[in-house]
């Protein structure tokens, strides 16, 4: 009978609880004090989520892995002491095993390879310094979202790391070129450019997020998956969504269908870490002989379900055609789209940090920003600019969906990189020599504000205007669409006046006080666009009906504005990844003492 190694991996993440709202009076700007606390801090579904993550295990008798945020951590750390005991003695014993990842689970479109290489170090550092996990046989890392990009592989090498897990490019439209041609990249190891990356059985890992249907035939999809399987072959169930998503009933259907798939003897099935998985199958000894993958950029997205954008809709790998457009086609030539709104941003800082001789790792182990309780206020100007930086890349906070708010951290941490740099400014520090600020950059920053608050705005104003409530007429809609539209032309002022100032900056240095203010300004008022945007909710009658009118408004708008932001502005596929020179940066993290990564042959 063949064996079959099955591997039951999660990820975490939440956003550290109040952050929005630390930043927020931290300002000291008595506009932006004024704007509502937003977000959930997650906690109890983060607390429910380590015991269903135990629980799973235990009804197994199977090893899990999990990759942690350090902000999922942190947060468990602060305020749920018993779960993070448990958690804790759970990676002692071996119930739970660690898989390294992004510490504040930054973006691969958005992270530079140096910044990869050091959101790895610091979430080893968290697992291994603070919460004293013994460390892994073989040390890996999940990417966010399992996006990957080949500029961003040099990261992983110099985190320490022997293997990556990557997404299924069998079963997601992906470029790539596998030697040889017929290579096995679906239920083996493989190697990408000197590192080893192991497959996520897409299958087998989004079945349970289609609803109950879905969870009552989820055995099946299970049976068909150990029969399709070779011998040896691994089965790497990672779910779409975060752990604290992963309800209960989630958890026990997957244990159930576990459970009846392995009595069933349709093969033996060991449960397995990966590092039992890369021993076992004798991965590292045979890596001369395993297949080469060859890619510029994937993502385990598309998911099961359409994300829906302030611009449009991103459909499902299931929905066949929209538009007359083949949906496959539409992914394999935008695996990463709907991070886009975020890339301007991310260039801008990746440009700003290198002018004023910053380096774009943060200077500190892990312990000390947790020690601080990864307050911004309580940092100086010098280390807050560089951790908002990293906080900005968020890969969870640049997919803009169709209601307010869930930008305001974003928007709050780029004003704040600015004030920080204002600061240090007004202190008479003298930036190096920069290179401009590429002309592009500037043209998709004024184009992510008809994005994401034109579009918007277009879109909820008739869904209000049809479901009023009591005492609001079309008069007080109209008012509020005027003050989101005056504040989204005053932050396109101050952006302009950014983009002229920055073009005068000097190359051996000068006030920068100009430029600072005026960007500052910008993103200012850009979040105050979206909130004066989230009042207008207020004035439905029924919020529901006005969501689910503004989601049919925006589910017809196919292929999303802002990919043909993209192509006008990068054809042929690029995007505002930019290599500025940086004085003195330090070279990336080492791999950890007595762990180097083997290399492969």
């Amino acid at each position: 009978m063949k064996t079959v190694h099955v591997a039951l991996a999660f990820h975490a993440h939440t956003s550290f609880p109040g952050l929005a709202a630390r930043l927020r009076d931290l300002s000291g700007d008595a506009e932006l004090a004024a704007v509502p606390a937003v977000g959930e801090d997650g906690l109890a579904a983060a607390v429910a989520g380590v015991e269903r993550l135990l629980a799973l295990g235990e009804a197994l008798s199977a090893p899990v892995t999990l990759q942690a945020s350090n902000e999922w951590l942190a947060t468990l750390r602060r305020s749920a002491g018993e779960a993070y005991g448990a958690l804790r003695s759970a990676y002692r014993d071996g119930r739970i095993h660690s898989l390294y990842g992004h510490a504040h689970a930054g973006h691969a479109a958005l992270l530079t390879a140096e910044e990869i290489a050091d959101e790895v170090r610091l979430n080893r550092e968290y697992l291994h310094e603070i919460m004293a996990v013994p460390e892994p046989r073989h040390p890996g890392a999940l990417p966010p979202w399992a996006a990957v990009e080949a500029d961003g592989i040099d990261g992983y090498r110099a985190a320490g790391c022997e293997y990556v897990v990557f997404p299924d490019v069998s079963a997601v439209p992906a470029p790539v070129r596998i030697a040889p041609s017929g290579g096995d990249v679906t239920w083996r190891a493989f190697v990408i450019d000197g590192l080893l990356a192991l497959p996520r059985h897409r299958g087998i890992s989004q079945g349970l997020m289609e609803g109950p249907e879905s969870r009552a035939r989820y055995a099946e999809s299970l049976g068909a998956a150990v029969r399709a399987c070779p011998d040896g072959g691994l089965l790497l169930s990672l779910p779409d969504t975060g752990l604290a998503d992963c309800d209960e009933g989630m958890m026990e259907a997957m244990g159930k269908a576990w459970s009846q798939v392995r009595d069933e003897g349709l093969a033996t099935v060991h449960f397995v870490t990966l590092g039992d998985y890369l021993d076992t199958a004798q991965v590292l000894e045979k890596s001369r002989v395993l297949p080469r993958l060859s890619f510029d950029r994937v993502s385990w997205w598309p998911g099961s379900a359409p994300i829906l954008s302030v611009d449009g809709h991103f459909p499902a790998l299931g929905e066949g055609r929209v538009a007359g457009t083949p949906v496959g086609a539409f992914h394999r030539d935008h695996p990463d789209a709907p991070w886009m709104p975020g890339r301007f941003a991310a260039a801008l800082v990746d440009w700003l940090l290198p002018a004023l001789a910053f380096p774009l790792a943060l200077p500190h182990p892990a312990g000390w920003y947790v020690a601080l309780d990864l307050d911004p206020g309580r940092m100086g100007a010098e280390d807050r600019i560089v951790f908002l930086a990293r906080l900005l890349k968020s890969g969870d906070d640049w997919v803009w969906t169709a209601d307010e708010g869930a930008q305001a951290k974003t928007w709050l941490c780029l004003w704040h990189v600015l004030d920080a740099a204002r600061e240090l400014n007004a202190s008479g520090r003298v930036p190096s020599p920069a290179e401009p600020l590429e002309e592009r950059v500037w043209e998709g920053m004024e184009a992510v504000l008809t994005l994401g608050v034109d579009r918007r705005v277009d879109a909820l104003v008739p869904a209000v205007r049809a479901r009023p409530a009591r005492g609001v007429g079309e008069g007080d809609v109209d008012a509020d669409a005027r003050e989101v539209r005056w504040r989204r032309d005053r932050a396109a002022d101050a952006l302009g006046a950014a983009r002229r100032s920055a073009a005068a900056l000097p190359a051996g240095g000068g006030s920068w006080e100009p430029f600072l203010g005026s960007a500052r300004e910008h993103f200012k008022e850009a979040l105050l666009a979206t909130v004066a945007l989230a009042r207008l909710w207020t004035r439905a009658d029924d919020v529901r009906e006005a969501r689910a009118d503004v989601d049919r408004r925006l589910a017809a708008v196919f292929p999303p504005h802002s990919l043909g932001v993209m192509d006008r502005l990068y054809p042929g596929g690029g995007r505002p990844r930019l290599r500025y020179p940086r004085a003195g940066a330090p070279p990336p993290p080492a791999a950890p003492p007595g762990r180097p990564r083997p290399a492969l042959h």
